[in-house]
């Protein structure tokens, strides 16, 4: 399975990190380092790294996410937004130390976490979930939150390593979400929720979606099915496509639009 799952039933989740002492320290391998948010020349930079992580299936879609998540306070980034930086000198892992403006001030944010996907299993991450809960702590804050989803199971798992736990009013709002979490990563911290069978774990209009997006597209890309919109996104033939579908008895209608 995908550390990256679309085909799974969508739950937000939110999680909650009770302060920022006995941070667990993580080194990055030989030759990676660290460096902070150089202007607005790594906003394509951050895009890139997302956009191959699976967050956006469009430059277009990470420039619209920038602009709402940091658009007002890109001077404050040169202290939160960080970024990996490889042997080559390319950067393919960011993580932003940031915070929510409807939160109470003392509560950061762990927020956007990605790396690359060739870059991958490769012992970043847990540094740069160091490095940035330290950061947070660094500039004030008591408390750390992380949003995150039940598509993104293997970087909840991450969170819940990090001494993470389930935000008492999400637990509830997104109680099976929490129980699809205990049966995909079996985390302790997770025990009090009971597991679900394996195949209720999955979203069949999304799946069913992403099967006809398949055979209309053989060497298809990335893809995104948005249940909500009754809307699919799709990298095919070069471009990302973007189609409006019905979805009745199973069955799956498209309809591309034009972009």
């Amino acid at each position: 399975m995908d550390n990256h799952e679309m085909r799974l039933k969508f739950y937000p989740i939110r999680l909650v990190r009770d302060d920022l002492e006995n941070i667990p320290v993580y080194e990055l391998p030989e030759g990676y380092s660290f460096r902070f948010y150089e202007g607005e020349k790594d906003i394509d930079v951050w895009i890139d790294i997302e956009k191959s992580a699976k967050e956006f299936i469009s430059h277009s879609e990470g420039v619209r996410n920038f602009e709402a998540y940091f658009g007002k306070n890109k001077e404050l980034l040169g202290d939160r937004m960080i970024f990996v930086v490889a042997p080559n000198g390319k950067s393919v892992a960011t993580a932003s130390a940031y915070f929510e403006p409807w939160d109470d001030e003392s509560v950061g944010w762990l927020h956007w976490v990605a790396v690359r996907r060739e870059y991958q299993k490769k012992g970043l991450s847990r540094p740069l979930i160091s490095k940035t809960l330290t950061t947070l702590r660094e500039l004030g804050y008591r408390t750390a939150k992380v949003p995150t989803q039940t598509t993104s199971w293997v970087a909840a798992r991450l969170y819940l390593d990090f001494g993470y736990r389930p935000e008492p009013q999400n637990a509830i709002e997104s109680e099976y979400g929490y129980r699809m979490l205990n049966t995909l990563t079996s985390h302790p911290t997770l025990s009090s929720f009971e597991k679900v069978e394996f195949d209720d774990l999955f979203d069949r209009e999304v799946c069913d979606v992403a099967d006809a997006l398949k055979l209309l597209h053989k060497n298809c890309g990335d893809m995104k099915v948005l249940t909500k919109y009754k809307t699919a996104l799709v990298e095919a033939d070069g471009a990302v496509k973007e189609y409006s579908y019905v979805y009745k008895n199973g069955k799956t209608e498209l309809t591309e639009k034009t972009i």
